[in-house]
């Protein structure tokens, strides 16, 4: 199971950096430095060290050479290993995600303070968000002021500073998008899905199964507040177990891949694609 989860992760981490080093091409040329900030959210129950293999493994791919771009090209790499809901995973995606939202607003304001006086500096922000943490990457995202650029609530302040930052990659892995109702490994009568989650005695496990009212997970698919910053990724990755050893994700919740959608799903072959 390690030894999946760990080619899961380098495919992951190969994947993030060559975006990483496409996005020369995504503005002026007189920009030769990009700094790429990304953020590594935790799963249920989790901790800031659940991916520091991950975190480990960008540091050291983006320290190879480059040969799909200009010599003058320059990438850095800041990663933050999101604390924000360590020990406080069981209140709800809503709860987690704005700890979240606040944890990364703080981070990249200090990020932005450090380049202010290096104007050829381009700020890229991706996230990759694991099991919960990717459902809380989304949440997160309609609270940033980073996807308002058009709000005309928008201070000037952060308005020049949300121009500064270019989302790039938004990727989830084996992240519950569909919720977990009618997607558990062994399929639960729908009558009892409420009552799981009742045992629990967590907001999060309402969320998760849509039980005692909770509509979070389904807002979160069909309303503009969270598809929109979605959009504005340069590229989105939804990386699902297809092993089907996951209790609570299904390969169709971690990929998005519900019967009522008539989206066109490509296959591809992962193995292939890291070569």
């Amino acid at each position: 199971m390690m030894r999946r989860l760990s080619k899961t992760l380098r495919f992951v981490a190969t994947l993030l950096l060559l975006l990483l080093q496409q996005c020369s091409g995504l503005s002026s040329s007189d920009r030769t430095t990009y700094r790429h900030l990304v953020v590594l959210v935790h799963g249920y129950l989790g901790s800031d060290r659940e991916q520091d293999y991950l975190g480990e493994a960008l540091r050291k791919e983006i320290k190879k050479p480059c040969h799909s771009t200009s010599n003058i090209i320059q990438h850095q790499l800041v990663v933050l290993n999101s604390k924000a809901n360590v020990q406080k995973s069981t209140d709800g995606v809503a709860m987690g995600g704005k700890r979240l939202a606040a944890e990364i607003t703080e981070w990249m304001e200090q990020q932005i303070a450090e380049i202010e006086l290096e104007p050829s500096t381009v700020l890229t922000f991706s996230l990759i968000g694991n099991s919960l943490g990717g459902l809380y990457g989304r949440y997160a995202l309609a609270e940033l002021d980073l996807f308002h650029t058009n709000d005309s609530a928008t201070n000037d302040t952060n308005h020049r500073s949300t121009r500064t930052v270019l989302p790039l990659v938004f990727c989830t892995t084996s992240s519950p998008h569909l919720g977990t109702s009618q997607e558990t490994f062994i399929e639960l009568p729908r009558w009892i899905e409420p009552h799981v989650a009742t045992v629990f005695q967590q907001q999060t496990m309402n969320d998760l199964f849509g039980a005692h009212g909770s509509t979070v997970i389904r807002d979160m698919c069909v309303t503009n507040e969270y598809l929109s910053p979605l959009q504005q990724f340069q590229k989105r990755v939804a990386v699902a177990n297809a092993y089907k050893t996951d209790f609570l994700v299904s390969v169709s919740s971690g990929a998005f891949l519900s019967l009522e959608n008539d989206s066109i799903y490509h296959q591809q072959d992962t193995l292939a694609s890291s070569t």
